[in-house]
């Protein structure tokens, strides 16, 4: 007795191949990749693992329908089924694909433009690499329908006129957020301070607005028009280092070389503390003036961020304290003298 004459032998045959795809997907999901992202980690680039990471979980669905598509054609169905099954697991294999392309573009964009602070993200690019995408994939699958796209590319042209009359100051929010992002000067994780007295860190550009996060956590809601035509001082668009002044005063019986290398010596310790590694360019120390009760100085500290001011200061005033203790220099209490006739 053959294999063929075996009764429900073209069933068994189909599940079969289907089985196959399933289990080798599985297998490449659960072993394959993992191997392949260990050996990715080790590529000295801001790519690494975005691809595998795409795929990861998604490549158990794509053999899932690629075996659909090789199962139908050993089942015993009617050639009508198997053309709708055949149609069916090709318009799902092409939704799957197109999540993973835009895991892919997304993730990219992701790691290439915010390397530095992971937390940002600007949703506005995002959102429109995934429509852009869900379009085309809709548009592939009416052509595989054999839906003609033609007028309905014209009902939507006369339709997004309408639209925009309606949502001009949305639309105008969203314009103004791509021309933001397109200049550059602009984006994710930069620490900016705005003409009207808000400051703090860009945590989102969305379609709308612009979130930006303050010092102490509150978060703020600025429209992209309004963002696009303020006066912006933007902290971390210089590529070099920024610096800290940090005021001090000393007695007028004080050492002043002395200060100036105790100055000095503590703010090399606290950046290499803070930053793990010493700093190119060195701190200063620069005497301003002879005050009330004390000898008016500031060190200035060189930092990467300006948002490390705050983390800096307190780490060199704890530092400096102990040191001017360590060697009896003095830091002066205001003093008046008053005389009453």
């Amino acid at each position: 007795m053959r294999w063929s004459e075996i009764p429900g032998y073209d069933y068994l045959h189909a599940l079969l191949v289907w089985f196959v795809f399933i289990v080798i997907g599985w297998g490449m999901d659960r072993f394959l990749l993992p191997r392949l992202k260990k050996l990715a980690l080790q590529w000295e680039s801001p790519l690494q693992g975005v691809f595998i990471d795409s795929f990861q979980g998604k490549i158990v669905l794509l053999s899932f329908f690629i075996g659909l598509k090789f199962a139908f054609p050993y089942s015993p169905f009617s050639k009508e089924t198997i053309s709708y099954g055949l149609l069916c697991s090709t318009v799902l294999l092409t939704v799957v694909w197109f999540i993973v392309l835009a895991n892919v573009i997304v993730s990219s964009y992701r790691k290439l433009t915010f390397q530095e602070n992971k937390h940002a993200s600007s949703s506005i690019i995002e959102n429109i690499v995934r429509i852009v995408l869900f379009s085309i994939a809709v548009l592939m699958i009416l052509d595989e329908f054999g839906i003609s796209i033609t007028p309905i590319l014209t009902a939507l042209g006369v339709g997004a006129l309408a639209v925009a009359l309606a949502l001009q100051d949305t639309l105008g929010n969203l314009f103004a957020g791509i021309s933001v992002i397109a200049g550059k000067r602009i984006r994710p994780g930069h620490y900016i301070r705005l003409n009207t007295g808000e400051e703090g860190i860009i945590e989102d550009i969305s379609w709308r607005s612009t979130m930006i996060r303050e010092n102490n956590n509150n978060r703020i809601i600025v429209p992209n028009q309004k963002l696009a035509t303020a006066i912006i001082s933007n902290f971390d668009l210089s590529t070099e280092d920024l610096f800290l002044r940090i005021p001090i005063g000393v007695a007028y019986h004080s050492n002043l070389e002395l200060v100036d290398s105790i100055c000095v010596q503590a703010a090399i310790e606290v950046l290499e503390n803070f930053y793990g590694k010493p700093s190119k360019t060195q701190p200063t120390v620069r005497f301003r003036n002879f005050g009330e009760s004390s000898i008016e100085l500031i060190t200035i500290v060189p930092m990467r961020h300006y948002n490390d001011q705050f983390a800096l200061t307190d780490a060199f005033i704890r530092l400096i304290h102990l040191r001017f203790k360590e060697n009896e220099i003095e830091i002066p209490y205001p003093v008046r003298t008053i005389i009453q006739k």
